[in-house]
């Protein structure tokens, strides 16, 4: 088991140096006033940063609550310590990082623990269980209000996800296809008018349906996850089979995974993919170890060793994380400031070449196909925008898509892809805006005026100077009509 040990001390120290960077960021949040979001670690968002917390959370808190001190045995002393220190500093970071999916998490790992630990009859288990259940069910109901806008957000994105996954059966849309279909089954839902008003608010262009099992069932179909959910179930059992008390830590890490799976999305980013899965095949692997024949162990080993090595490429070939990949996104960076600074004649060579390296990045896709519009090349704009929309749910997308139309001339397409756009997240004001302005130039006054009309009547979701300004071009519109037309005139428009 001093293998085991020692995976549990780099993982732990690898939590702590995370902790650490939270921390400091936790000290700047108190004393700038900086809002909750900025404490995630080495990671873009808290999200990622939480999952990995509490993944290795589980091994601090059985080193930390249940281990006691041997003597001779250094390793598992310092583990003490720095579990310890893992414990307390992690209650800080969870709490700053508001992270709803990594309390559950955690505290339904812990009960798995204190289940596995627990020297009694199963009844008095169920007993304590049952009692720390009920008294969290408070607890769940203040997390629930606490965010009430994420967590419906969340319900949302599942009863739009549910009746897609319903139609992969066999097979499903392939591995990244999610925020496409899920685009175009939001889009389908507002067009078909099921949505409410406060549905509309509600709606998003998310890559990640917060439950890997339903993204799971989306991309791979039913047989997909189907299969994941028995190789965990078999993983687990085994695991406790084991019968070996030491490796509580690592079947409270299992169902942390599990947990946090249903919420949130640990296999979408690449830190916390490759730890899920090292969690996993660490599980698999320690039954082999622990076999009593000496033959058997060294087979595990190996098998363990080449098993890791060999998913830990596929993780990064999943990700795209090859050096080519690296080196285009460092030359990318060195790009962007020109593209901020709008100088996109000059930079639309460097895009083509990186074009073959980041041709998977939805950012670079957009970035990409605007540089190309701005420079006049509307059809070729539009192949690589409509590539980026294959991958993305975001609308802006069809915006552009539409604006490239409308320059070549081609106003049905135009119209339809602003209508795209406006139905896949119904509170945005800008595709209503666009279609003011394309009906303005057809000539097509009435419609919009209907538009504008409807532009200054939207409810903003995150007031903005953006939508202030849209909202106030679209009164002048209106204003300038009037004073063309005469305010006394009979205007045959239904604007409720």
């Amino acid at each position: 088991m001093a293998l085991y040990r020692w995976v549990c001390f780099v993982l732990i120290l690898i939590g702590l140096y995370e902790l650490g960077v939270g921390l400091f960021q936790c000290i700047q949040v108190m004393r700038l006033g900086m809002p909750y979001y900025t404490v995630c670690g080495t990671f873009e968002n808290p999200a990622p940063y939480s999952i990995l917390i509490v993944l290795i959370l589980p091994l601090a808190l059985d080193y930390a609550l249940f281990v006691r001190f041997r003597h001779g045995q250094k390793v598992t002393n310092m583990l003490f310590y720095l579990s310890a220190f893992y414990l307390l500093f992690s209650v800080v970071i969870l709490v700053m990082c508001v992270s709803r999916a990594a309390w559950v998490a955690s505290v339904i790992s812990l009960m798995s623990m204190f289940w596995l630990r627990m020297k009694c009859a199963w009844i008095k288990k169920c007993f304590v269980l049952l009692a720390v259940f009920v008294l969290c069910v408070p607890f769940l109901y203040g997390m629930y209000v606490l965010k009430k806008d994420s967590a419906d957000g969340r319900l949302f994105i599942w009863k739009i996800s549910y009746p897609v996954a319903k139609q992969q059966i066999f097979s499903g849309v392939g591995i990244g296809g999610f925020p496409y279909v899920y685009g175009e089954a939001q889009e389908a839902y507002f067009r078909e008018g099921k949505g409410t008003q406060d549905e509309e608010m509600l709606a998003g262009a998310p890559d990640y349906a917060y439950n890997e099992y339903l993204q799971i069932w989306i991309e791979l179909g039913l047989p997909g996850v189907l299969s994941c959910l028995c190789l965990m179930a078999y993983v687990y059992i085994r695991l406790l089979r084991c019968r070996n008390v030491e490796v509580v830590g690592l079947c409270g890490a299992m169902v942390s995974f599990m947990v946090v799976s249903l919420f949130s999305y640990p296999l979408r980013c690449f830190a916390t993919c490759l730890l899920s899965l090292l969690i996993l095949l660490w599980a698999a692997w320690m039954p082999m170890v622990l076999d009593e024949k000496k033959r058997n162990r060294k087979l595990g080993m190996m098998f363990g060793l080449l098993l890791v090595v060999g998913v830990e490429a596929m993780v990064c070939v999943r990700f795209n994380k090859s050096y080519r990949t690296w080196t285009a996104v460092k030359r990318w960076d060195m790009v962007r400031p020109y593209f901020d600074r709008e100088k996109y004649e000059g930079i639309e060579n460097c895009y083509r070449v990186l074009y073959p390296d980041l041709k998977k990045d939805v950012g670079f896709l957009f970035e990409y196909g605007m540089c190309l519009s701005y420079n006049g090349h509307y059809e070729e704009s539009n192949i690589i925008l409509n590539e980026g929309a294959k991958r993305s749910s975001d609308p802006m997308f069809f915006n552009l898509m539409g604006k490239n139309f409308q320059a070549l001339g081609k106003f049905e397409e135009a119209e339809e892809m602003f209508y795209k756009a406006y139905y896949r997240v119904p509170h945005r004001i800008y595709p209503l805006y666009l279609l003011m302005g394309l009906y303005e130039k057809e000539g097509r006054d009435l419609e919009m005026l209907e538009k504008a009309h409807q532009i200054v009547g939207k409810k903003e979701k995150v007031p903005s100077s953006l939508t202030g300004y849209l909202k106030k071009e679209a009164g002048l519109k209106l204003q300038e009509y009037e004073r063309s037309n005469g305010k006394g005139k009979n205007m045959e428009i239904d604007w409720f």
